[in-house]
Protein backbone atom coordinates (compact mmCIF):
# COMPACT_ATOMS: atom_id res chain seq x y z
CA UNK A 1 0.00 0.00 0.00
CA UNK A 2 1.95 3.40 -0.83
CA UNK A 3 1.88 6.00 1.42
CA UNK A 4 -0.32 8.88 1.26
CA UNK A 5 0.22 13.08 1.98
CA UNK A 6 3.78 14.14 2.26
CA UNK A 7 5.18 11.11 3.18
CA UNK A 8 6.47 9.71 -0.22
CA UNK A 9 7.39 5.97 -0.99
CA UNK A 10 10.93 6.95 -0.12
CA UNK A 11 9.83 8.46 3.30
CA UNK A 12 12.67 6.91 5.54
CA UNK A 13 10.77 6.61 9.10
CA UNK A 14 12.34 8.57 12.10
CA UNK A 15 12.28 8.60 15.84
CA UNK A 16 8.73 10.41 16.64
CA UNK A 17 6.79 8.75 13.83
CA UNK A 18 3.59 6.84 14.18
CA UNK A 19 3.10 3.69 12.49
CA UNK A 20 -0.39 2.33 11.33
CA UNK A 21 0.52 -1.65 11.06
CA UNK A 22 -2.53 -3.94 9.67
CA UNK A 23 -2.20 -7.18 9.95
CA UNK A 24 -5.45 -9.24 8.11
CA UNK A 25 -7.37 -11.75 10.59
CA UNK A 26 -5.38 -10.42 13.57
CA UNK A 27 -7.09 -7.75 15.63
CA UNK A 28 -4.20 -8.11 18.00
CA UNK A 29 -1.47 -7.07 15.75
CA UNK A 30 -3.47 -4.85 14.21
CA UNK A 31 -2.58 -1.08 16.01
CA UNK A 32 -0.63 2.22 15.75
CA UNK A 33 3.28 1.69 16.98
CA UNK A 34 5.25 4.88 18.28
CA UNK A 35 8.83 4.73 16.91
CA UNK A 36 10.35 4.97 20.40
CA UNK A 37 13.95 6.62 21.44
CA UNK A 38 15.21 3.49 20.56
CA UNK A 39 14.29 3.28 16.90
CA UNK A 40 11.65 -0.01 17.11
CA UNK A 41 8.42 -0.90 17.54
CA UNK A 42 7.44 -3.82 19.86
CA UNK A 43 4.46 -6.37 18.33
CA UNK A 44 2.74 -8.61 20.27
CA UNK A 45 3.97 -12.15 19.76
CA UNK A 46 7.28 -10.96 17.97
CA UNK A 47 8.50 -8.59 20.15
CA UNK A 48 10.89 -5.74 19.16
CA UNK A 49 11.57 -4.44 15.51
CA UNK A 50 14.30 -2.05 14.85
CA UNK A 51 12.29 0.16 11.98
CA UNK A 52 14.23 3.47 11.95
CA UNK A 53 15.83 4.15 8.89
CA UNK A 54 13.23 1.88 6.85
CA UNK A 55 11.12 2.83 3.80
CA UNK A 56 7.25 1.61 5.06
CA UNK A 57 7.97 -0.96 2.58
CA UNK A 58 11.09 -2.21 4.09
CA UNK A 59 9.37 -2.32 7.04
CA UNK A 60 6.57 -4.70 5.94
CA UNK A 61 8.53 -7.02 4.56
CA UNK A 62 10.58 -7.17 7.92
CA UNK A 63 7.15 -7.24 9.79
CA UNK A 64 6.27 -10.13 7.27
CA UNK A 65 9.27 -12.04 7.95
CA UNK A 66 9.13 -12.27 11.46
CA UNK A 67 5.60 -12.97 11.92
CA UNK A 68 5.95 -15.89 9.83
CA UNK A 69 7.53 -17.62 12.31
CA UNK A 70 4.36 -17.34 14.16
CA UNK A 71 1.67 -17.00 11.43
CA UNK A 72 1.23 -18.49 8.39
CA UNK A 73 1.13 -16.83 5.59
CA UNK A 74 1.00 -13.09 6.89
CA UNK A 75 -0.79 -10.54 5.09
CA UNK A 76 0.71 -6.95 6.53
CA UNK A 77 0.61 -3.49 5.62
CA UNK A 78 2.22 -0.33 7.24
CA UNK A 79 1.41 3.19 6.64
CA UNK A 80 2.51 6.59 8.26
CA UNK A 81 -0.30 7.89 10.54
CA UNK A 82 0.82 11.84 9.87
CA UNK A 83 -2.28 12.81 12.55
CA UNK A 84 -0.01 11.14 15.36
CA UNK A 85 3.38 11.04 13.82
CA UNK A 86 5.25 14.16 15.71
CA UNK A 87 9.15 15.54 16.24
CA UNK A 88 9.90 17.33 19.34
CA UNK A 89 12.49 19.96 19.33
CA UNK A 90 13.68 22.27 22.18
CA UNK A 91 13.44 26.27 21.16
CA UNK A 92 15.60 28.89 23.46
CA UNK A 93 16.83 32.32 23.28
CA UNK A 94 14.70 35.54 22.54
CA UNK A 95 11.02 33.87 22.65
CA UNK A 96 8.42 33.88 23.89
CA UNK A 97 8.08 30.05 25.00
CA UNK A 98 11.23 28.73 25.83
CA UNK A 99 11.79 24.61 25.84
CA UNK A 100 10.31 21.57 23.86
CA UNK A 101 7.76 21.93 21.29
CA UNK A 102 5.82 19.30 19.16
CA UNK A 103 6.03 20.25 15.44
CA UNK A 104 4.68 17.98 13.06
CA UNK A 105 6.78 15.76 10.58
CA UNK A 106 6.77 18.99 7.63
CA UNK A 107 7.64 21.10 9.92
CA UNK A 108 10.31 23.86 9.54
CA UNK A 109 13.20 25.06 11.74
CA UNK A 110 10.79 28.42 10.34
CA UNK A 111 7.63 26.76 11.75
CA UNK A 112 8.97 26.10 15.11
CA UNK A 113 10.83 29.47 15.85
CA UNK A 114 6.75 31.27 14.63
CA UNK A 115 5.59 29.27 17.18
CA UNK A 116 7.80 29.96 19.98
CA UNK A 117 6.88 33.71 19.22
CA UNK A 118 10.41 35.58 18.91
CA UNK A 119 10.72 38.84 21.11
CA UNK A 120 11.30 42.51 19.31
CA UNK A 121 14.82 42.17 20.43
CA UNK A 122 15.18 38.72 18.40
CA UNK A 123 18.11 38.44 15.91
CA UNK A 124 16.16 36.13 12.74
CA UNK A 125 18.86 36.70 10.94
CA UNK A 126 21.77 34.43 12.85
CA UNK A 127 18.91 31.10 13.96
CA UNK A 128 21.11 28.30 14.97
CA UNK A 129 20.18 24.85 14.52
CA UNK A 130 22.18 22.20 16.13
CA UNK A 131 21.20 18.76 15.47
CA UNK A 132 23.04 15.89 17.22
CA UNK A 133 26.23 14.78 15.07
CA UNK A 134 26.75 17.59 13.20
CA UNK A 135 28.31 21.04 13.09
CA UNK A 136 25.65 23.83 14.26
CA UNK A 137 23.83 25.27 11.11
CA UNK A 138 23.11 29.48 10.88
CA UNK A 139 19.75 29.93 9.16
CA UNK A 140 18.87 33.34 8.31
CA UNK A 141 14.86 33.73 9.03
CA UNK A 142 14.72 38.07 9.22
CA UNK A 143 12.51 37.98 6.25
CA UNK A 144 9.85 36.94 8.64
CA UNK A 145 9.70 40.44 10.06
CA UNK A 146 11.69 42.55 7.09
CA UNK A 147 11.16 42.72 3.39
CA UNK A 148 13.61 39.77 2.06
CA UNK A 149 13.38 36.59 0.59
CA UNK A 150 13.15 33.54 2.85
CA UNK A 151 15.45 30.43 1.77
CA UNK A 152 13.99 27.30 1.54
CA UNK A 153 12.59 25.59 5.08
CA UNK A 154 14.68 23.66 6.70
CA UNK A 155 13.20 20.47 7.66
CA UNK A 156 13.21 19.50 11.53
CA UNK A 157 14.33 16.14 13.06
CA UNK A 158 13.48 15.26 16.66
CA UNK A 159 16.03 16.13 19.22
CA UNK A 160 16.74 19.17 17.02
CA UNK A 161 18.08 22.52 19.50
CA UNK A 162 16.74 25.79 17.86
CA UNK A 163 18.64 28.99 19.08
CA UNK A 164 17.57 32.68 18.41
CA UNK A 165 20.00 35.29 19.63
CA UNK A 166 19.48 38.42 20.51
CA UNK A 167 20.00 41.72 18.33
CA UNK A 168 23.15 43.51 19.69
CA UNK A 169 22.99 46.43 17.25
CA UNK A 170 20.98 48.78 20.03
CA UNK A 171 21.19 52.37 20.66
CA UNK A 172 19.54 54.54 22.86
CA UNK A 173 18.42 57.51 22.06
CA UNK A 174 17.65 60.55 25.04
CA UNK A 175 16.91 63.93 25.50
CA UNK A 176 14.04 65.98 24.27
CA UNK A 177 12.44 63.45 21.90
CA UNK A 178 8.84 61.85 21.58
CA UNK A 179 9.93 58.69 22.33
CA UNK A 180 13.07 58.08 24.19
CA UNK A 181 14.31 54.70 25.15
CA UNK A 182 16.69 51.94 22.99
CA UNK A 183 16.54 51.65 19.40
CA UNK A 184 16.98 48.32 17.40
CA UNK A 185 18.85 49.11 14.20
CA UNK A 186 17.27 47.24 11.21
CA UNK A 187 19.83 44.31 9.77
CA UNK A 188 21.92 45.07 7.85
CA UNK A 189 21.54 48.98 7.75
CA UNK A 190 23.40 52.02 9.41
CA UNK A 191 21.90 55.33 11.19
CA UNK A 192 23.23 58.50 11.29
CA UNK A 193 22.18 60.35 14.45
CA UNK A 194 19.84 62.67 12.82
CA UNK A 195 18.16 59.93 11.78
CA UNK A 196 17.71 58.03 15.45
Amino acid sequence: VPVVGQFGADYRVGQGDVLEVYVYNEAELTQSYPVGPGGGITLPMVGRVQVIGNTTDEIRELLRKRLSEVIVNPFVTVSIDEAKSLRKVFVSGYVATKGPMMVPPNGSVRDAVISAEPEPRADLSQVRLTREGQPPLVIDLSGLTMDTPLGDPVPVEYGDVIYVPRIDDVISVLGEVNEPGALILPAGEELNVLQA
